[in-house]
């Protein structure tokens, strides 16, 4: 099980959700991104608004967007965040399932 704290950081979990749902919008409002993410989680759009309850989801969605640079960078500096916080609070959300 996860802490509440990873060592160093003071981010807890709520910290870690509402960057997650941050990271999701950032998807959601662009569309080659949310089209690639939905393409490699096999969700749908109509599936997605069920989906994001799921914390599992979000960690999904913080991984997608920590796979390529270029849209971390874009999401951190748009958000305000460095990306050690999105790592930070990735490591506070479940890992997702192998496939929805």
């Amino acid at each position: 099980m996860r802490s509440a704290h990873p060592p160093g950081t003071s981010m807890t979990t709520e910290d870690a959700d509402v960057l997650a749902y941050k990271v999701i919008m950032h998807i959601v409002a662009e569309e080659h991104l949310i089209l690639r993410f939905l393409a490699l989680t096999g969700l749908t759009s109509d599936d997605l608004p069920t989906a994001i309850r799921n914390r599992s989801t979000l960690a999904a969605a913080m991984d997608f967007l920590m796979q390529h640079e270029p849209d971390l960078m874009t999401f951190c500096e748009n958000a305000g965040v460095k990306p050690e916080s999105v790592r930070q609070a990735r490591s506070l959300l479940p890992d997702p399932p192998d496939s929805y």
